[in-house]
Parts: structure tokens; C-alpha cells; sequence
């Protein structure tokens, strides 16, 4: 089992995903603070839905997704601010 908490996991994919999704995606995600159904599948369908069962915490798909959604946010806000510091 891997050495990182769900919520860790989360924070992983999800800036890793910020940073190859569309941009139209990302900001979506970011707005709203929801993943959309086909993000959410192919994630999980990528093996990281056998991991979370793998999990003893009955909430470590809810951790890996707050997770995700932060670390989508966290990416957006330093694009902005790295575009704002080229300017």
C-alpha cells in the first residue's frame, strides 16, 4: 500500500491532471469545486479506484477527491499568479 494518505493521493492527481487537462476543464473544476462524471471514471478506472478500496478509511474516496479539487485550485491560483508576474 502506498505510503500516502487518500487525501495526499488526491492532491497528487489532481495537480498533475491541472496541469494536462484542458484549460476549459480545469477552470470548471476549479469554479465549482466539482469533478466531472468523466474525469471522475477515468481516474478511477486508472487504478486509483482499486487503491481507495485498498483503504481502511471508509472516507478515503471523499479525502481523495478534496484533495484533488484543492490541488486543481492551488494549480489554477499559481498559473494566474505567474502569468500576473510576467506582465
Amino acid at each position: 500500500m502506498s505510503a500516502h494518505t487518500p487525501r495526499e493521493l488526491g492532491l497528487l492527481s489532481g495537480s498533475t491532471w491541472a496541469r494536462q487537462a484542458p484549460g476549459e476543464q480545469v477552470e470548471l473544476v476549479a469554479e465549482t469545486g466539482e469533478v466531472p462524471p468523466a474525469v471522475v471514471e477515468q481516474i478511477l478506472a486508472a487504478g486509483m479506484g482499486d487503491r481507495l478500496a485498498l483503504d481502511d478509511n471508509a472516507d478515503a474516496e471523499l479525502a481523495f477527491w478534496a484533495g484533488f479539487v484543492h490541488a486543481v485550485k492551488a494549480t489554477v491560483i499559481a498559473s494566474l499568479e505567474a502569468r500576473s508576474e510576467e506582465n
